[in-house]
């Protein structure tokens, strides 16, 4: 073992990560899986799960900023057609991504955002998919909202719930910041450049009052006034958050600080971060 590696708290069998994981979602129908590193491959036969594999680096950078003339230049002449088929995850996005993606039986979206399905209500949430403004109205989001689906954040940071970019499309607030980029797609047996547009998913956020790793504190925060304790699976602290709970958190807390960042002061306590806004008279 390498310098500065350490052995897990304790050595955990299949059996032992499956029965903690059916313990925490035993009830639960429709479920987004976020995880760090490894997941046992265990479900329950009537969860669905689906996770944002994405698209590998360059796919979708042309034409935002991010590269160089000369990079693009190169990058729109020669970087072949997006196969959302056997492209494969992008790697920032961790291993899972992409062993969830080749595991037999899951599905994708035929889109650059993809996401990644399997089991019950596959068709119905990768059924249709909006081409701009991937994450918001009628997107596989939005069907998982509507399924009350809920959210496994397996020993995930807590800055990289997905979810939330829906709740950024949902929010009424000025100033949303567009992402604006290029794909390069076979469209009647040509390779095309096809534009699309998006609220910035980037660290940059949505928005410009976004303070750092604002994620986090939104589920850190919903987390603490919900009373979530978790529960623990395998080494990792894990937590099951229902979608239309965390958006009717998140929301309210995002329109408040796209007017005022001072609003994120008082995150922990929603209500008085709402209070301390309106006294504001904002």
């Amino acid at each position: 073992m390498g310098s500065g590696h350490r052995p897990p708290n304790s050595i955990q069998s299949n059996r032992d990560f499956a029965r903690r994981l059916k313990r925490l979602i035993c009830r639960v129908t429709v479920l987004v899986v976020l995880a760090r590193f490894h997941f046992s491959g265990y479900q329950e036969g009537r969860v669905y799960a689906h996770k944002k594999a994405s698209c590998p680096r360059y796919c979708d950078e042309v034409g935002s900023a991010i590269l160089t003339k000369e990079q693009e230049q190169e990058i729109s002449e020669n970087l072949p057609a997006f196969d959302t088929l056997t492209a494969r995850s992008a790697r920032d996005n961790g291993t899972l991504f992409e062993l969830f993606r080749t595991y037999p039986g899951s599905r994708v979206n035929r889109y650059v955002a993809r996401f990644v399905v399997w089991d019950r209500q596959a068709d119905y949430l990768i059924s249709d998919q909006p081409w701009e403004y991937a994450f918001g109205r009628h997107s596989a989001l939005d069907r998982f909202l509507a399924l009350d689906g809920e959210i496994l954040l397996l020993g995930s940071g807590h800055d990289a719930v997905t979810f939330l970019h829906y709740v950024e499309h949902a929010a009424k607030m000025p100033n949303k910041r567009i992402r604006s980029f290029q794909v390069p797609i076979m469209e009647d047996g040509r390779r095309i450049l096809r534009s699309m547009k998006e609220f910035d998913p980037s660290g940059d956020g949505a928005h410009a009052n976004w303070p750092d790793r604002f994620f986090a504190k939104i589920v850190d925060a919903h987390i603490g006034t919900t009373g979530n304790e978790g529960g623990r699976i395998g080494n990792g602290l894990s937590y099951v958050l229902r979608a239309r709970g965390l958006l009717n958190f998140a929301q309210p807390v995002m329109e408040l600080v796209a007017i005022d960042p001072r609003a994120t002061h008082n995150l922990n306590n929603r209500d008085a971060c709402l209070s301390s806004c309106l006294a504001d008279g904002i």
